[in-house]
């Protein structure tokens, strides 16, 4: 009997691991009704995602392995709630925005493989805070690099990241775009949270082009601030760029106040821009908020590209 009871016992331990598996979907859908001016052309209407969050679905999991080890997977891709398909071109759903393994070794850092954020897209997610319609928040290195290899690491108060890929985009897509073109990259990040206090900063190298992004997250009483600088150049004697980004959130009465305001520079006169935003945001749930919101984009050439924006939506996260 106590043999059995033993083997029984034994059998159990091995298993548990194995039986720690879970796997979760997850996702945001969101869909608002626009208004739509353009350099003063008549006013258009229009249905789209919503403003405050992008549309996505996903799928992650992960399993403990014991003695401190854990395995996560994260599937992530783009959603288009008008029509259910994977982005506004109508193609099927792909996991364009994440495809990766997570493995903690259980000695103090985690290690990821495939396709995930850059070391300075990393911190996008800093300017959230504030409303952007216009989604003008731009960096020069956008994308969420394919066949990528990266660090992570929390020392106490302390975040760390570094990242490394070599792209498998055919090299024949230019580097200055959101592409990566084949173009090795590589990139890291530092990360400081005190007191409810986060200053990050972090930078991204792709060929001869750089890219150095600098955030700011705390709460001045009720309110939520965020900041966000970055200033990136692809090293080919054009193309510098910089972004300013301010975001606060003022909870009323039930309700979030958002406002936002930036100012996107660039070399060349014509693409430069200042934009600000504005938004209230009732809850409905943990999940689900209704929104009324306006934006305003204005171009330095006074000419074209100026654009304003009224919206309101209903979002929901699952």
């Amino acid at each position: 009997m106590k043999k059995h009871l033993i083997a029984l016992a034994v059998a159990g331990a091995v298993a548990a691991p194995a039986m720690a598996q879970n796997v979760q979907v997850y996702g945001i859908i969101g869909h608002s009704f626009d208004q739509v001016e353009t350099s003063g052309v008549a006013v258009s209407s229009t249905s789209s995602r919503d403003p405050l969050n992008s549309s996505r679905i996903g799928i992650k999991g992960s399993e403990d392995l014991g003695g401190g080890m854990k395995l996560g997977f994260t599937l992530e891709g783009d959603l288009n709630p008008q029509d259910g398909s994977g982005d506004s071109t109508g193609a099927g759903i792909t996991f364009d925005r994440a495809a990766m393994i997570d493995f903690n070794t259980g000695m103090g850092f985690s290690v990821q493989t495939g396709k995930f954020a850059n070391a300075t897209k990393r911190l996008d997610a800093a300017a959230a805070a504030g409303t952007n319609l216009l989604d003008k928040g731009t960096f020069l290195f956008s994308t969420d690099t394919s066949g990528s290899i990266g660090v992570t690491s929390k020392i106490g108060a302390v975040d760390v990241w570094a990242q490394h890929s070599n792209d498998i985009t055919p090299a024949s897509s230019a580097p200055t775009t959101n592409v990566q073109g084949g173009l090795a990259e590589t990139g890291a990040g530092l990360g400081l949270t005190v007191g409810g206090v986060a200053i990050k900063a972090a930078q991204t190298q792709r060929g001869a082009g750089t890219e150095t992004v600098a955030t700011f997250a705390g709460n001045l009483g009720p309110a939520a601030i965020t900041l966000l600088v970055s200033k990136s150049d692809t090293g080919t004697g054009s193309n510098k760029q910089g972004n300013t980004q301010i975001g606060v959130v003022y909870p009323i009465s039930g309700m979030n106040v958002r406002a936002g305001a930036g100012k996107f520079s660039h070399d060349t006169n014509t693409n430069e821009f200042k934009y600000m935003g504005l938004m209230l945001e009732k809850p409905l749930s943990k999940r689900t908020s209704i929104y009324v919101g306006y934006s305003d984009k204005d171009v330095d050439n006074g000419v074209t590209g100026d654009e304003t924006v009224t919206t309101a939506g209903i979002t929901h996260s699952f």
